[in-house]
């Protein structure tokens, strides 16, 4: 599944249950669209449940990203609910984070994104 997608609408899959469904887990409702993309991913029903916030921050963070630190999580996850750049430019800013050993706002600012003056609307 896209973790992009999950991050931007708090989502979390979980194991599939017993009654043929897959746990999805967010801080608040989903659009119906949100949930028939992960149905269409997985091939069969979800079932919704609500959680804390801070929970799914956690777990989508240790599971999704553990190599970033936790305030560029916190930063890919503002920039993402945001819209602040496009989804399909990220595995290339997270690439290239990673070979140049720069921050992921200095990444993102590499591939021209995330002006100085746009930086305030990234919440640390």
């Amino acid at each position: 599944m896209d973790p992009y997608l999950l991050i931007e609408n708090d989502l979390l899959l979980l194991q599939k249950h017993d009654d043929d469904f897959t746990p999805l887990v967010s801080s608040a409702q989903v659009t119906d669209v949100i949930i028939q993309k992960c149905e269409l991913f997985l091939g069969h029903k979800t079932k919704l449940f609500i959680s804390e916030e801070s929970v799914i921050d956690r777990l989508q963070h240790k599971i999704l990203f553990e190599h970033l630190s936790h305030k560029e999580f916190k930063q890919l996850k503002s920039t993402l609910k945001q819209k602040m750049l496009p989804k399909s430019i990220l595995p290339q800013i997270l690439e290239y984070r990673q070979q140049s050993n720069n921050d992921f706002i200095a990444s993102c600012q590499h591939f021209g994104f995330l002006p100085d003056d746009q930086l305030q609307r990234v919440s640390v």
